[in-house]
């Protein structure tokens, strides 16, 4: 895959700020020169660590799979991944390039922001447009952008009320999606009653609002059956809309929802809503903007459950997604025979829905007993990488910069070591790094380039 560090960059520049990338964390020597980390080979050791180490034949390969995945479905169905996740745009314009994207999701005003100011176009903001300054970034840009594609959610009266005044002094068109929450849920409308309000405080704001759609996030429920039971209430009431004829007829009605646990079982339920409707003569044309979280970076925790369920239906012949990044850190100390203590913490990794997961090990130093010296480089880094880490090895505890990992007593583990961990969930882990470091597969080490973050 070709990288992307010729986007549209803030003043022409390579990188933010050559000084704020020298300071950063999980780089290696800075020069005056853009293509310094050119030079990194991090099995050498020319990175410091903890560092976040991004594999590009895998993120490649997961964006494969999802094209095969979406490709599988007999409807009109676009996807928009989370950006709000990396929120690096050469990630963005590496997902924005694949044929089934429709844009990126982002959750707040901010993002927005970023994604559009790296030339992003088409833009689903899964939340409510609350507050004057939130307002004012989306306008600013739609302003400047005839061709700015946005959509947001209500899920209130009172929102409906502040959009519209708010939009109408600024001669301004907004197009909004109906957010459905499940009981218990995040947000979005309960029931009848709720949708009511809104659909009536809609009416009166329609030179300003265009209502185009509905939106919907299962990710709180977990139970397969709650989940498939909710997309059928979304879509029935997807339905009654339509016959009420409640959306702008002069846009393609937009049926929107999913995160990084259920996608399969929304797109499955999604497309029988399309065939459904495919029937009737007077339905309008419908988008479905399915929003599969962040697919492409992956992890093994969240993502660990969806990709079993594919793979038992055989959906993708076996194929699966990868964990296309990776926390290196160093063995830092080995105070108790079955304890090794590793440099990095809650700083440098999410661990809200658990500890990150050794994958990797390797030895970048070669002993050397009295003038003699032992094995050869190429050697040593051939075997530790093929080394499989004993099942034994696991996290059991993390500090802010320090975690605790479990060993066997005898295991083959030194201080000065490198282990490279496997992210639980990515959205917590991408935010802690400004400097993603790029390297083509993890057989060649070599930085190839360096993301740069914007949280």
């Amino acid at each position: 895959m070709a990288h992307t560090s010729n986007i549209p960059k803030r003043g022409g520049n390579r990188f933010a700020c050559l000084e704020l990338l020298r300071l950063g964390k999980g780089v290696g020597r800075i020069d005056n020169s853009t293509s310094c980390f050119e030079k990194w080979d991090l099995l050498k050791e020319d990175i410091s660590l903890p560092a976040a180490i991004l594999d590009m034949e895998k993120f490649s390969d997961n964006l494969a799979w999802m094209e095969k995945f979406i490709n599988k479905f007999e409807a009109p169905i676009k996807i928009a991944p989370h950006g709000k996740t990396t929120m690096s745009p050469n990630l963005f314009h590496h997902v924005i390039s694949q044929p089934s994207t429709w844009g990126l999701t982002l959750a707040t005003a901010s993002q927005v922001r970023v994604a559009h100011e790296f030339g992003v176009s088409k833009v689903l903001l899964a939340n409510q447009l609350i507050g004057k300054r939130n307002m004012d970034i989306i306008s600013e840009i739609m302003s400047s952008d005839e061709n700015f594609d946005f959509l947001c959610t209500i899920d209130s009266s009172e929102n409906v009320e502040q959009l519209g005044q708010f939009f109408s002094e600024r001669k301004q068109k907004l197009k909004v999606l109906l957010e459905y929450g499940p009981p218990n849920g995040r947000t979005g409308v309960r029931n009848e009653k709720q949708e009511a309000e809104v659909l009536k405080t809609l009416t009166t704001w329609s030179d300003t609002i265009d209502f185009v759609g509905v939106e919907f996030f299962e990710g709180v429920l977990s139970l397969k059956q709650d989940v498939s039971d909710f997309v059928d209430y979304i879509t029935e009431r997807t339905a009654h809309l339509i016959k009420a004829q409640c959306f702008n007829p002069n846009f393609a009605v937009t049926i929107t929802g999913s995160g990084s646990v259920w996608f399969d079982i929304v797109a499955e339920k999604l497309t029988t809503f399309f065939q459904s409707t495919k029937a009737t003569t007077t339905t309008p044309s419908i988008q479905i903007i399915l929003r599969p979280g962040c697919y492409m970076i992956h992890d093994v925790g969240m993502y660990t459950e969806i990709s079993s369920r594919i793979k038992f239906k055989q959906l993708m012949d076996n194929s699966e997604l990868q964990p296309a990044l990776k926390i290196w850190a160093y063995v830092q100390s080995i105070p108790e025979k079955d304890v090794a203590i590793v440099g990095f913490g809650r700083r440098d990794a999410g661990h809200d829905s658990g500890f990150p997961k050794p994958a990797l090990h390797f030895r970048p130093w070669r002993k050397v007993v009295g003038s003699e010296e032992v094995g050869t480089e190429e050697v040593e880094i051939k075997r530790k990488l093929e080394v499989v880490i004993p099942d034994k090895w696991e996290l059991f505890r993390m500090m802010d910069q320090h975690s605790f990992m479990r060993i066997g007593e005898g295991d083959d583990v030194e201080v000065g070591d490198m282990v490279a961990f496997d992210i639980i969930h990515a959205c917590t882990t991408f935010d802690k790094w400004r400097n993603i470091v790029i390297v083509d597969n993890e057989k060649d080490m070599s930085t190839v380039d360096i993301y740069q973050t914007f949280f």
